[in-house]
């Protein structure tokens, strides 16, 4: 028999922000703190153009100047659950962190506050939900950056660090939404070949949706899509709980 465990709400969760000189150096600490078996509740990243996007909000965030972004949450029944902070601070300074601060949750830049900085420069966005293996995110996020120079885009990355890696790729106003779809278009072809020729996929968390299911069926592997379409088919015969939103079945 199964057993199930219910444990308690935590009482007591603690924020903290390490500011990195690189990307890289980043995300390169994501792989190092889960090796710790350090479990953090959630573990968030952001570049230091998206946080830019504090002129939006009309404050100033923590090692805004030239910083990039972790910021990892972690949770305690008990007020010595939170002994982990040492380890983090020594891990992340280890890889390059030039700060390790106990966060302010008003001014750390959590992921509501870059959508509401994004919606300020921005109506029209075209968001993206990428994953790759957490060893292949450091190559991820300067694939981004050279793919929205080549096809001169607005891209900005808040992403859950070792899952999924969300970008908005914003419309200027000066633009014609054509020419800005058609660079879009482009950038997506080039960015799914390079995640899926890294063991990646297009969605991590949000899913495909109709927007999507062309690409799925261009990039994903045929012996995968057909697994997907059987599974689908035995649970779903009649094909009515949201037909046509990842495939269409036959």
């Amino acid at each position: 028999k199964a057993t199930v465990k219910l444990l308690p709400k935590p009482k007591y969760a603690l924020d903290l922000l390490a500011v990195f000189d690189s990307p890289e150096q980043a995300i390169g600490a994501v792989g190092a703190i889960l090796k710790q078996g350090i479990v953090p509740t959630c573990v968030e990243y952001m570049d230091n153009i998206t946080i830019d996007g504090e002129k939006y909000l009309h404050e100033k965030l923590q090692g805004s100047d030239s910083g990039n972004y972790l910021i990892v949450e972690v949770e305690g029944i008990h007020d010595d659950d939170l002994d982990d902070k040492p380890r983090f601070d020594e891990l992340c300074t280890q890889h390059g962190a030039s700060s390790v601060l106990v966060a302010d949750n008003n001014k750390s830049g959590r992921p509501a506050r870059p959508c509401e900085a994004v919606r300020a420069e921005s109506l029209i966005v075209s968001k993206e939900d990428v994953v790759v293996p957490v060893d292949q995110e450091p190559l991820l996020l300067a694939e981004i950056l050279r793919l929205a120079g080549k096809y001169g885009l607005i891209t900005r990355i808040a992403s859950h660090a070792a899952t999924e890696h969300h970008l908005n790729i914003l419309k200027p106003d000066d633009t014609p939404y054509e020419d800005w779809a058609r660079r879009v278009e482009q950038n997506q072809q080039e960015l799914y070949a390079f995640i899926y020729a890294h063991g990646g996929r297009l969605s991590g968390e949000h899913g495909i949706g109709f927007k999507r299911k062309h690409l799925m069926e261009e990039f994903t592997n045929p012996d995968e899509l057909a697994m997907m379409k059987a599974i689908k088919k035995a649970l779903d015969p009649n094909n009515i709980l949201n037909p046509g939103k990842i495939f269409d079945i036959e």
